[in-house]
């Protein structure tokens, strides 16, 4: 069964923070730094906040999946 959006006003820069810290463990055992800049976002943006957390982690996941064993960078800005 599909979710039905809930949009409401959010913090872009929360989110992403959030996003950091889901992934920190994991990211460190794969040598792969998470850099989000999110910063020129200074007024609430109205999204669905679940919806677009499962679409940074999944693209966090993606990135993450492709950086080489010897580690990297994810920039997300």
């Amino acid at each position: 069964k599909e979710r039905t959006p809930h949009r409401r006003s959010c913090d872009l820069n929360e989110l992403l923070h959030e996003v950091s810290v889901s992934f920190w463990g994991l990211l460190m055992r794969r040598k792969v730094e998470l850099e989000t800049d999110a910063a020129g976002v200074t007024q609430p943006v109205r999204i669905d906040p679940v919806g677009m957390h499962r679409c940074l982690l999944n693209l966090v996941m993606n990135a993450a999946d492709a950086v080489p064993k010897e580690g990297g960078r994810i920039r997300i800005r």
